[in-house]
């Protein structure tokens, strides 16, 4: 699980690092209009944040609706209670 964990983690840096080069546009604009670094980077953590937050409350929603529906044939292949 550790690894499927670190996996998960790569995933999702790769694909910030992505949104973050597609949009060095839209930063530059930023910075020209007189944004600063720190603006910027508040703004770039902050939607990282909310994106890891929701994927994360996804996560565990699917995880318990799924869990209801795997239950019983773990209960039935291993011949008792699963928790």
């Amino acid at each position: 699980t550790g690894l499927l964990l670190l996996i998960a983690c790569a995933n999702a840096s790769f694909l910030l690092l992505v949104r973050w080069r597609a949009r060095m546009k839209e930063i530059a604009v930023r910075e020209a209009l007189g944004a600063t670094s720190g603006a910027i980077l508040r703004m770039l953590l902050a939607e990282g944040i909310a994106l890891s937050t929701a994927a994360t409350a996804m996560g565990l929603g699917l995880c318990w609706l799924f869990l209801g529906v795997i239950a019983p044939f773990a209960e039935q292949y291993l011949g008792r209670r699963v928790p």
